[in-house]
């Protein structure tokens, strides 16, 4: 998602995402750490107390892992080790 940069946009878009998704997926940030727009990291804050959130390196993109996704994650995650 790259629209509004507020926290009350940012959050409208998430659950619009979400319900998108069908409980099951993956939804994708930008400007996550932007230093510009500190809206974005703040609500990711928020998603990491209920799903999997991972920094893309050298960019400023945030993913987050939700339903069958993130436990799909989770297990190839605990069978590397």
């Amino acid at each position: 998602m790259d629209g509004g940069h507020d926290f009350e946009t940012i959050a409208s878009d998430t659950v619009r995402a979400r319900r998108i998704l069908g409980g099951s997926g993956v939804i994708a940030w930008h400007d996550f750490k932007s230093g510009i727009h500190g809206d974005v990291t703040r609500y990711m804050a928020g998603e990491a107390d209920r799903d999997i959130i991972l920094s893309v390196p050298g960019t400023l993109l945030a993913v987050s892992l939700t339903g069958a996704a993130r436990e799909a994650f989770l297990a190839t995650a605990v069978a590397a080790g």
